[in-house]
């Protein structure tokens, strides 16, 4: 795992647990739980059209935005680095 990963994973554990470190069971029923992902459709289309225009805006495409954030491979981007990228357009809220 990444250090980036790890970070990730300790902040979850944290709000979750409140603390850093969990028991073997606990991970075991964290594993095994099912989650039902929920979005707001009409919100994800809407974020994702202010994203294009602001990119149209200012002439530019997201390789672009991630290369100039010193991301090195932009195939190879962790979700949280591309969320951060995106949030830097300041486009959505």
């Amino acid at each position: 795992m990444t250090q980036d990963e790890v970070s990730t994973l300790k902040e979850f554990l944290r709000a979750k647990y409140r603390r850093s470190e969990i028991k073997p069971h606990e991970l075991r029923e964290l594993i095994e739980k099912k989650y039902v992902r929920k979005w707001d459709t009409k919100a994800a289309l809407s974020a994702l059209l202010s994203i294009r225009t602001k990119l149209r805006e200012t002439k530019r495409d997201i390789s672009q935005i991630l290369v100039a954030n010193h991301v090195n491979f932009v195939n190879h981007c962790t979700i949280r680095e591309f969320k951060l990228k995106i949030f830097s357009l300041n486009c959505i809220t």
